[in-house]
């Protein structure tokens, strides 16, 4: 007889693994080095997350993570799968499909540096 019961808990994982980090008053941007989430911190302590339409890697090599830049009316999240745009409003959008390899913002306005995987 197969007892089903007799399985070992599966190992506890917690639901955010910062990867990157990127902080602007009054807000505080996170991205996972593995899944396509970006969570903000705000000054009072209340979490947003927003979940990006890229892929879930296990063990991604460093050139498939992904970085985070915050500014005043939200974050950039870029990386090897392209650029998203998270609002301040919980709402996020992939604006481009082009790989970037790094960035900085200035205000608002992300200036990257493109580049695909070698």
């Amino acid at each position: 007889m197969l007892d089903l019961t007799d399985v070992p808990p599966p190992p506890l994982r917690p639901s955010v693994v910062p990867g990157a980090v990127s902080h602007t008053a009054p807000t505080c941007g996170w991205s996972t080095a593995s899944c396509p989430l970006v969570v903000r911190l705000d000054s009072h302590r209340h979490v947003t997350e927003y979940t990006l339409s890229g892929q879930i890697f296990d063990n991604p090599p460093a050139v498939r993570t992904r970085r985070v830049w915050a500014h005043a009316g939200g974050c950039w999240v870029g990386g090897w799968d392209g650029i998203y745009h998270c609002n301040l409003d919980g709402t996020a959008a992939k604006v481009s499909d082009s790989p970037i390899r790094d960035g900085a913002t200035h205000g608002e306005v992300l200036l990257a540096r493109g580049g695909a995987e070698p």
